[in-house]
């Protein structure tokens, strides 16, 4: 219907100009005289022009979407060019390039310009896109827009460009230390102690201070330009399965910032780690240490959405019930709430429960508090994450 009314409105346009160079004409060979045949002559080369854009092939314009790459952390720019070929030279004016942006790039910046292509074949722009929010995105469409010198004719076409990307949650580095998790006397932990059977070489890393000089690959090392440490096989590793509550909240992008950070310092530790995500759907990643499973989770971790309502408080203790008693389990959540604590001390082992509370408040609610020294009390680990603090909740970790 859109496109009807468009043909419409340009076949009006094309007998309004049809009907002006005849109105010139009559006005000529009637008034004669130099000015009103000037004005029929200096009309033609416009009605010409514009005759010539209403009947130019617009539809066979080829377009391409550039980006500079597909996979981004949250915060960093886009640099998208949009490379415009004509199929034959034409003389455009003008022409308006917009890149329809996915709905929640739309706050990201413009992707609108004008240009003045004149008889170029070949015409692009580029534009940049700041502060991208995390998710996955399509491009879709691009739409190119131009017109005549008096605004009579108008032609806008609107071009397939499909292209996709993945904004990941921003994360930061930091050691993980699992020995190091019983910082309270009532956490519950038995210190484990991981040795490194150092007569089996996993592969290599950058060096870290610490490290013995013994350890130090030197044939890497010089491969790579950099001190690169020998990564050996541990003989006994952590199993840790790590609950995502996908409730509704405020501070859920902090919540999901510090669990991609834990995440990946688990599994770079060599401890092996499972995910379960609790929202309006449900999302099980199984125990393993794998770099593709890293790559999962850390997908799902980009594209989740806080969009559940009491699903994890209700499902909470069957799915702890399903994993083996040897997992430590770590509890990800941006607010408290009196049944979820309910649900815990339920749980038969609750030592081996540590609530990880993510929440941008500067003052704690007092019934918070409360809550938190009911859980400590049952021999159950709170540790409360603020927004834009996370790496002192890093040292926490990682140190004594």
């Amino acid at each position: 219907m859109k496109g009807l009314l468009k043909g419409t409105r340009l076949a009006w346009n094309l007998a309004f100009l049809i009907l002006l160079v005849a109105a010139s004409f009559a006005y000529a060979m009637f008034q004669g005289g130099f000015v009103s045949w000037f004005l029929l002559y200096s009309l033609l080369p416009f009605v010409v022009y514009s005759v010539a854009l209403a009947l130019y092939p617009l539809k066979k314009l080829r377009v391409r979407r550039k980006l500079n790459k597909t996979e981004f952390q949250a915060g960093e720019p886009l640099v998208c060019t949009i490379e415009i070929e004509q199929p034959f030279p034409f003389p455009f004016f003008f022409g308006i390039v917009e890149d329809v942006l996915p709905e929640k790039l739309k706050n990201s910046g413009s992707a609108k310009i004008v240009l003045f292509p004149w008889w170029k074949k070949r015409f692009s722009f580029q534009y940049s896109l700041s502060n991208l929010p995390r998710g996955s995105h399509h491009f879709e469409t691009v739409r190119f827009k131009t017109g005549d010198l008096f605004g009579i004719i108008e032609r806008e076409g609107i071009y397939s460009a499909n292209n996709h990307i993945v904004v990941y949650p921003p994360f930061f580095e930091f050691q993980y230390r699992p020995q190091q998790l019983s910082l309270e006397k009532d956490a519950g932990f038995a210190r484990t102690r991981y040795i490194k059977d150092v007569s089996i070489v996993a592969g290599v890393r950058e060096y870290e201070p610490g490290d013995k000089l013994s350890w130090i690959d030197w044939k890497a090392t010089a491969r790579r330009h950099s001190i690169m440490t020998k990564e050996f096989e541990q003989l006994n590793s952590q199993q840790i399965v790590c609950f995502i509550d996908r409730t509704k909240s405020s501070s859920f992008e902090e919540l999901i910032s510090f669990t991609a950070s834990f995440s990946k310092a688990v599994l770079k530790n060599g401890s092996k780690l499972g995910v379960v995500s609790v929202g309006k759907t449900k999302k099980v990643f199984p125990i393993s240490n794998h770099e593709h499973h890293w790559k999962h989770i850390l997908y799902h971790l980009a594209v989740a959405d806080c969009d559940g309502e009491d699903e994890f408080i209700n499902q909470l203790l069957e799915e702890l019930n399903k994993w083996g008693q040897h997992s430590s389990i770590m509890i990800m959540t941006s607010h408290l709430h009196p049944s979820l604590i309910d649900k815990l001390l339920a749980f038969p082992k609750p030592r081996h429960v540590t609530i990880w509370h993510v929440t941008k408040a500067v003052e704690k609610p007092r019934r918070d508090q409360e809550l938190i020294d009911k859980l400590r009390r049952h021999s159950i680990t709170v540790r409360t994450v603020d927004a834009g603090m996370f790496r002192d909740a890093a040292q926490r970790v990682g140190s004594r």
